[in-house]
């Protein structure tokens, strides 16, 4: 009985020997970590005896054990101890260059050990961008900033390198820092570069030493370059053009490398004297055709075409046509000129097995008929022109010998004797009635003292005529546009007083307009046009154009609406003139309403007066008006319910329009407008 009990107490105490040391672990290590981190392990060691071993803490990552903390520890009979170990996690840890990895930590005390749970070494960083746009025209400025943030939710302090990539090649490196997670880049492409869409590769990076590559992350994203118009190009099926044959011409716009630019625009076609002939509103690169007229005379012709703010010009020549039309009418030959010049060369006729040759002179639209003359019968003939055109034919001929020239007087006595006595019947009759009168009265009855006067007043008129024609011409060579609907100022008249609206528009570069060549005029053309077209009547002054809404032309008394709108729509037209063209046209647009004396001398002519000045009003709003339209009062007035205005900056009484309601159906793209105030020009 002794004997079991000493054994008992013998083997507690060894138990209690066995388990007088304790390592307590006070913090689990996190569950992820980067590379570069700082792994912390608080250890608490407690013991029940005397302790004098070391303590030994490993990395144990994808099966490789690294010891990472030694220490002799020296603890007495119920003490504890902290111990706070840390280490840098670096690659050399993981084995094999990897960078990642599965890991644990054991700690070890004598004969106690102790174990953490798992965690995971990453090498993960995220690139996010905060750049949004992503469209770009060469040589603009690029900006690309965004943020760089590893797997375990802390900022990488590193590297990143961009690369822009087109077609499997490298056209742009670069490389900056990123501080705090945060990288910019600010770069431009070149002028030339393709319109496209281009690979932006981005790796972002921190290194271990200066060799190792650690966290890491990339991204690929993109932008594209925009095509810029360049270059507008006009290319025409021939710069000659033979009269009756067809002009065909596109525009083609280039952008920065040349590539072309699908959009609108305006060809249009003038002739020799500046009219247009022909203008077409189409997309580039799409064909206008014109076909010329068989008799158009020979001239130089210019072509335009507008796009993209671009502008393109070239002529082309209607060339001289020589061309005559044969026809052959049994004995008769006839020559007609169907060509556009007098027709001056030889014709070859072939009458049997004899050949002659005429000389042929045309004016324009001229035949002439020649008589062919061969002994008795049926002969082969063949006409063949200088240009090479053959007629050939069969006819029934007859004569002593071969021969063709034009009719005589004799042939032609011949051919038709009852016309030629009817014509000599005639003149009979008037000489034997002159020879009764003695000569005292002109033929139809008309004294010849009232004759010779009536000649020289129709003279003087003529002379009088061509001398108001040069006047008008040299008028319209200086007028900013011409009117069908003219009205002229005039200090003394008589007429019907009564209440107008005027639109005034100043042309404030005019001197500029009328010195350079351009599409100026033709939408100052336009916009009298526009006016025009609702009974407006036109009064040109020192640069200034006045459309005059009376009711002595428009046959009502309600005017004010109708040049509101029409003073809205010249304003679109001269703004959009402007952003389409490249010369400008600098103006301002004023409507009053006042009293005016009016009179309609005769249709197309309207004789005014200004009352309270009215015109001068109108002409003071539109000085004042930096393209845009301004009101009177007055005006704004009778128009308050239909307009929206905002008062004038520049004058305390005007009101600068802004929007007419209800009219947003009413309006049409400028570009349909444009082309069709052209096309009825």
């Amino acid at each position: 009985m002794g004997a079991k009990i000493l054994i008992s107490l013998m083997l507690s105490i060894f138990l209690i020997s066995s388990i007088s040391a304790a390592i307590i672990l006070n913090v689990q290590p996190a569950e992820l970590y980067n590379i570069g981190d700082t792994i912390s392990i608080p250890i608490k060691i407690s013991t029940l005896t005397n302790v004098d071993q070391f303590l030994s803490i490993s990395l144990i990552c994808n099966g490789i054990e690294t010891e990472i903390h030694k220490e002799f520890i020296s603890i007495l009979s119920g003490e504890e101890r902290q111990i706070s170990a840390s280490v840098p996690v670096k690659t050399s840890m993981l084995g094999d260059g990897r960078t990642n990895g599965i890991c644990k930590i054991k700690a070890i005390l004598g004969t106690e050990a102790l174990l953490t749970s798992e965690f995971k070494i990453s090498d993960i960083a995220k690139i996010t961008l905060s750049s949004e746009n992503k469209e770009f025209d060469p040589e603009q400025e690029i900006a690309i900033e965004g943020n760089v943030i590893k797997e375990n939710g802390k900022e990488l302090n590193g590297f990143i390198e961009l690369k822009i990539n087109y077609q499997n090649s490298t056209l742009k490196q670069l490389n900056e820092i990123v501080r705090k997670g945060y990288f910019y880049f600010n770069f431009s492409m070149p002028k030339e570069t393709k319109a496209t869409n281009y690979i932006v590769e981005l790796n972002a990076y921190e290194k271990e030493a200066e060799t190792i590559i650690t966290n890491k992350g990339a991204l690929n994203t993109d932008f594209t370059i925009l095509q810029v118009p360049t270059f507008l190009e006009l290319v025409l099926n021939s710069d000659k053009i033979i009269p009756g044959e067809s002009l065909t011409t596109r525009a083609i716009l280039h952008d920065q490398t040349g590539e072309k630019i699908f959009t609108d625009a305006i060809i249009t076609i003038k002739d020799s004297k500046n009219t247009i002939i022909q203008q077409s509103t189409v997309k580039t690169d799409e064909i206008v055709e014109y076909a010329t007229k068989a008799k158009e005379f020979p001239a130089t012709w210019d072509i335009y075409a507008v796009s993209a703010q671009l502008t393109a010009e070239k002529k082309f020549n209607i060339v001289e046509n020589e061309k005559v039309e044969v026809t052959i009418s049994n004995q008769t030959l006839v020559i007609k000129n169907i060509g556009n010049v007098i027709y001056n060369k030889s014709v070859s006729v072939k009458i049997g097995d004899t050949e002659k040759t005429i000389p042929v002179l045309l004016k324009l639209g001229e035949e002439k008929k020649f008589t062919m003359k061969a002994p008795n019968g049926e002969y082969p003939i063949e006409v063949q022109t200088s240009e090479g055109a053959k007629i050939t034919g069969m006819s029934i001929l007859t004569g002593n010998t071969i021969d063709i020239k034009e009719p005589s007087m004799k042939d032609m006595f011949i051919q038709h004797p009852l016309i030629w006595l009817f014509i000599v019947l005639i003149m009979g009759f008037v000489a034997a009635t002159l020879f009764k009168k003695g000569f005292r009265t002109a033929l139809f009855g008309i004294p010849r003292e009232v004759s010779h006067k009536l000649s020289n007043l129709s003279l003087g008129r003529k002379i009088e005529n061509k001398y108001q024609s040069i006047g008008m011409e040299n008028s319209s060579n200086s007028s900013l546009s011409r009117s069908d609907n003219k009205a002229e100022l005039s200090l003394s008249i008589k007429g019907e007083q009564q209440d107008a609206c005027i639109i005034a528009v100043m042309i404030k570069n005019v001197m500029e307009i009328k010195s350079q060549k351009g599409n100026a005029k033709e939408t100052l053309q336009n916009i009298t046009n526009i006016a025009e077209g609702s009974k407006a009547a036109t009064y040109e002054n020192n640069g200034n154009l006045f459309f005059i809404f009376a009711p002595a032309i428009t046959k009502t008394l309600k005017n004010e609406e109708t040049a509101v709108k029409i003073a809205k729509e010249i304003n679109e037209t001269l703004a959009q003139h402007n952003k389409m063209m490249q010369q400008k046209i600098k103006y301002g647009v004023g409507v009053s309403f006042g009293p005016i004396i009016a009179k309609v001398e005769r249709p197309g002519l309207m004789k005014f007066m200004s009352i309270d000045n009215t015109l001068m009003r109108a002409k003071r709003l539109a000085s004042n008006a930096n393209e845009e339209v301004l009101l009177g009062e007055k005006m704004r007035d009778k128009v308050a319910s239909k307009v929206r205005t905002d008062r004038s900056t520049e004058m305390t009484d005007a009101y600068k329009l802004r929007d007419i309601k209800e009219q947003s159906e009413a309006n049409k793209s400028f570009i349909d407008k444009f082309t069709k105030r052209n096309e009825d020009n």
